[in-house]
């Protein structure tokens, strides 16, 4: 192949990816888990052998993700706190994913058309802004580096030269894509069906292949329920509730409406989105979703095209695991779409063969104009705070996390009018007092600071004590209790203010979640404050 030809789908790649996302060099810290994950976590403060025991021995907000961790780490010792070139890094892991994949897809589907389509979706696509601009989601591209390159070396062992080498090499690549994030672990079934549907091997002959990464799987997988359980400690208890049970259908096929909807008309983003509600119109949607799902399954059938069903199990695989089967925090991401969105567009490549024909090409050249403008401009929503949560509160305004979020940047550029008018919508607009906590906080901090016209610390330490008599989980208190201590330290109250910051800083040194460390060394301090 002429060198031209070979390397100009890249070029065009990376250059329409520049030209989309190319804003993330302009984005700041954002205060959604950025905080906990970079700007306050202590562990990037570590020296590396201590960095990298506690990155590999801790849990984070119930997942596990100790090379995303170690990849902040090497950020902060070589940048410092620098959002630039940390965002820099995600642009750049984005790239290589995107180029990766198409050089997988040019190679496994001999197709090189199809594969520029598939690899252009994924690199442009309004789902993929939220992956790609926001730091804390550097986990998704980490492990989709990674993914691509297990494929790539598992690939190459069917080759007469370097096969138990590319077989090590696909092995390395395939654990530390399931150490940055879950869906890596999935990555030995796609070997599975390389093997069984698309090079036609046997299976007993594979066996010897598969059940060291099925080995190594099942333990990553482990280790992810324990910090799953460590989390959600009635875990158990979600899991088996009879009521969520009766209507999980409804739920899951809701989410994959969700997500279609988004990949065929991506508008009106937001950083979080409505909880699920059952109604009628959500159950007849997930009946035309089910439909949908059967009709699927007879063309699989009726085409018996290998490379159909390896993009529809594709796309199965990676969402599966976020369609609330195991509860999740937030119903509905942009995010989880990164890897799924590369199976469906896969199966919609191989279900419409007209796609790839010249007028196909031609309709679906307009459709990526329009994806193009698209993420251009929700990329501008992730670049500060105040763009990203009014975003939010004008997409899903019963956001409890969303004013909350945008009360924080009044209250920290000194707009505490608007801050508080922020924190009594939370408090006064929602009955679940998981979702009023926040709130409890961030106005009592208001109310402590005697800049705000309303300065009052009786009401802060009112607010606090009422959030404190209100928390269900030990560890939903932390922040609370952590505040009425410096609070009652401020107010002259030395021995209510240590009782607190005591008994806290006992709780914080038997905490499985690492996520909330970053409030011990405040303790700390204030403890050694009050011993003067």
């Amino acid at each position: 192949m002429e060198p031209l030809k070979k390397y100009l789908p890249y070029v065009i790649l990376v250059i329409l990816v520049v030209a989309v996302f190319h804003q993330a060099l302009f984005a700041q810290y954002v205060l959604w888990d950025d905080d906990a994950l970079i700007t306050n976590n202590v562990l990037l403060k570590m020296p590396f052998a201590e960095a990298f025991k506690t990155a590999t021995s801790v849990y984070y907000h119930g997942d596990y993700f100790p090379l995303t961790l170690m990849s902040y780490w090497f950020d902060a010792q070589v940048f410092g706190m620098n959002p630039l070139w940390q965002h820099l890094e995600n642009l750049f892991l984005h790239l290589l994913s995107v180029c990766l994949l198409f050089s997988f897809l040019s190679s496994f589907t001999k197709d090189r058309r199809i594969s520029f389509i598939i690899s252009l979706l994924f690199a442009i696509h309004p789902l993929q802004t939220e992956s790609v601009m926001w730091l804390s989601e550097r986990k998704s591209l980490l492990s989709a580096v990674f993914t691509f390159l297990s494929l790539i070396f598992y690939q190459k062992t069917y080759t007469e030269v370097g096969r138990v080498r590319n077989y090590i090499l696909a092995l390395v690549c395939f654990v530390l894509a399931g150490m940055a994030k879950a869906t890596g672990l999935f990555i030995p079934i796609l070997f599975l069906l390389i093997d069984t549907f698309v090079l036609k091997k046997d299976l007993r002959r594979i066996s010897l292949k598969f059940i060291p990464m099925a080995l190594l799987a099942g333990a990553m997988m482990l280790v992810r329920v324990q910090a799953y359980s460590a989390s959600v400690t009635e875990m158990s208890g979600v899991l088996w509730d009879s009521q969520r049970l009766l209507i999980l259908p409804v739920i899951t096929l809701n989410a994959v409406a969700f997500y279609l909807q988004k990949f065929f008309l991506p508008m009106n983003f937001s950083p979080i989105y409505s909880d699920f509600a059952l109604t009628p119109v959500t159950v007849v949607l997930a009946f035309i979703v089910a439909i949908m799902g059967i009709v699927a399954l007879w063309a699989l059938w009726r085409k018996k095209n290998f490379y159909f069903l390896f993009f529809i199990l594709w796309f199965v695989l990676f969402l599966l695991p976020v369609l609330q089967i195991i509860p999740r925090v937030n119903y509905v991401n942009d995010r989880y779409m990164y890897l799924p969105m590369i199976g469906f567009a896969g199966a919609l490549m191989y279900s419409i063969r007209w796609l790839s024909s010249k007028h196909g090409i031609a309709w679906i050249g307009l459709w990526s104009l329009f994806l193009i403008f698209q993420s251009y401009s929700f990329s501008k929503f992730w670049l500060d705070n105040r763009s990203l949560w009014s975003q939010a509160v004008l997409v899903t305004p019963e956001s409890a996390i969303a004013h909350n979020n945008l009360g924080l940047e009044f209250q920290s550029s000194g707009d505490f009018s608007k801050a508080v008018e922020q924190y009594n919508l939370v408090l006064s607009g929602h009955e679940h007092i998981e979702k009023k906590l926040l709130a409890y906080v961030n106005l009592a901090t208001v109310y402590m600071n005697s800049r705000y016209e309303g300065y009052n610390q009786e009401k802060a330490a009112a607010l606090l004590t009422e959030g404190i008599q209100q928390v269900r989980r030990q560890r939903d208190s932390y922040e609370l209790r952590a505040n009425l201590g410096m609070l009652y330290r401020s107010m002259g109250k030395p021995d209510e203010a240590r009782n607190i910051l005591l008994d806290l800083l006992k709780d914080l040194n038997t905490e499985s979640d690492y996520r909330f460390q970053w409030l011990k060394p405040i303790v700390e301090n204030q403890l050694q404050l009050l011993q003067k």
